[in-house]
C-alpha cells in the first residue's frame, strides 16, 4: 500500500498567516473544528441536564423508600405488640 503524500506544515502556520493579516482568516479545518466543538457542548449540556432529572428522580424514590420503611418498622412492631408470646418462642418449644 503506498501511502499518500500530505502537505507537513507547521501547526504555527495559520496563527501565523492570521497575525500578519494574509491568509484565509476562516480555515476551513478551523471551520469543522468549531462546528464539532459546537456539537460536544450541546451534547454535553444535554448529559448534565439528563443526570439532574435523574439525581431528582432518585431523590423522590429514596424519599418514598424511606416512608415504606418507616410503615413497615411501624406495622412490625404493632405484629409484634399484638402477639407477645410469639417473640418469645425463639425457635424453643
Amino acid at each position: 500500500m503506498k501511502a499518500m503524500p500530505v502537505a507537513k506544515e507547521p501547526p504555527w502556520s495559520h496563527t501565523r498567516f492570521l497575525l500578519l493579516g494574509g491568509g484565509d482568516p476562516v480555515d476551513p479545518q478551523i471551520g469543522v473544528l468549531d462546528a464539532n466543538l459546537g456539537h460536544v457542548q450541546r451534547d454535553v449540556s444535554e448529559i448534565k441536564s439528563d443526570q439532574r432529572r435523574a439525581a431528582d428522580k432518585l431523590d423522590a424514590m429514596n424519599e418514598r423508600l424511606d416512608t415504606l420503611r418507616d410503615k413497615l418498622d411501624l406495622v412490625g412492631s404493632e405484629a409484634n405488640s399484638c402477639t407477645p408470646g410469639l417473640s418469645n418462642l425463639g425457635g424453643r418449644r
